[in-house]
């Protein structure tokens, strides 16, 4: 069983993307998961509980819960640390029972605005190893649809449509640490999240924590089947020490250095951009952005005693 962990206050739309997906998309090909929803309580508490209900009640053995955390402000790493806690307690009253056995739990840590081909979960469970090893796969993350389409001539796809891996979709988000699979056990092993309050960082300690941990190795893997739906980042405390960080994350997911550069040409120069990446042969294309693709270039995997990251290539998946 996979235990998908996700937080959440407000962005209800998309909230209902998100739960439409795993009905429509990855339910029908593999059941043995669950879903808990840490929702920090805010004015749409209950149209978020009731919109749950409402689609996840079309699959009647999916097993989920949504778990309101009232007065609280937002924190992601709190947030997962409760959902984390909750699927710890379910554990051990089922290991009572006598059905299931207590920390044999994998925990999928997840965000509202991250999509997945159904075969993440085969990548999620195989590449866990209770004890000894966790996995931290590298999400696909797309640029801004409303810019990238258009220089092709093309018009938006629905969100089905744009998970796809090009260099001209998006990039390989290597500064990313937030999507994670580890057995409940390593979790509660490890300490869990730090209590950080800030924007960002709380997925970083998590890691370093699991990178200070003698007997547990982390696979760190570019995974084709994990995406991260482009968004438009808020930045506004520019006294927070965050500030400069989500400001370089919400340029880097504006699109490629070739896409931002002919939307400023378009703006300071007036040039009709519309299609003029669907008129230039595809040899050129791949020498200008090529370097972009980062770690699908990996072709080594380091599995040494000496390693305590283990990076593996991308084409390991290609088969799944």
């Amino acid at each position: 069983m996979v235990n998908i962990v996700v937080t959440l206050r407000g962005r209800l739309d998309k909230y209902a993307l998100f739960l439409d997906h795993l009905v429509q998309r990855v339910l029908p090909t593999d059941q043995n998961l669950s879903l808990t929803i840490i929702y920090f309580a805010d004015a749409h508490t209950l149209e978020a509980k009731e919109m749950t209900r409402s689609k996840l009640g079309t699959i009647p053995k999916f097993h989920w819960s949504f778990v309101p955390l009232e007065d609280e402000n937002f924190s992601r790493g709190k947030g997962l640390h409760v959902g984390a806690q909750t699927i710890n307690h379910k554990s051990a009253e089922e290991s009572k029972q006598g059905s299931r056995q207590s920390g044999n739990e994998i925990l999928f840590f997840c965000d509202v605005d991250v999509l997945m081909h159904p075969n993440f979960f085969d990548h999620c469970r195989s590449n866990t190893l209770q004890g000894h090893q966790v996995y931290y796969p590298v999400v696909f993350s797309l640029y801004n649809p409303k810019l990238v389409y258009p220089l092709f001539d093309k018009g938006v796809p629905g969100v089905d449509g744009q998970l796809t891996i090009s260099d001209e979709s998006g990039f390989w988000r290597v500064f990313g640490f937030g999507m994670t699979c580890m057995y409940s056990s390593d979790y509660e092993a490890s300490g869990g999240f730090p209590d950080i309050k800030t924007w960002g960082g709380e997925d970083e300690a998590l890691y370093e924590k699991f990178l200070q941990m003698k007997n547990i190795k982390v696979l760190r893997s570019p995974d084709p089947s994990l995406f991260h739906l482009y968004h438009q980042k808020e930045c506004l405390d520019i006294t927070s020490t965050s500030y400069p960080a989500c400001l370089k994350s919400k340029a880097l997911t504006e699109g490629s250095q070739l896409q931002l550069g002919l939307a400023l040409l378009k703006l300071h120069e007036g040039i009709d951009m519309e299609g003029i990446l669907s008129k230039r042969p595809a040899p050129y294309f791949s020498e200008v952005e090529g370097d972009s693709s980062g770690p699908t270039n990996i072709d080594v995997r380091k599995d040494t005693t000496q390693e305590k990251v283990i990076i593996t290539p991308q084409w390991l998946f290609s088969k799944n």
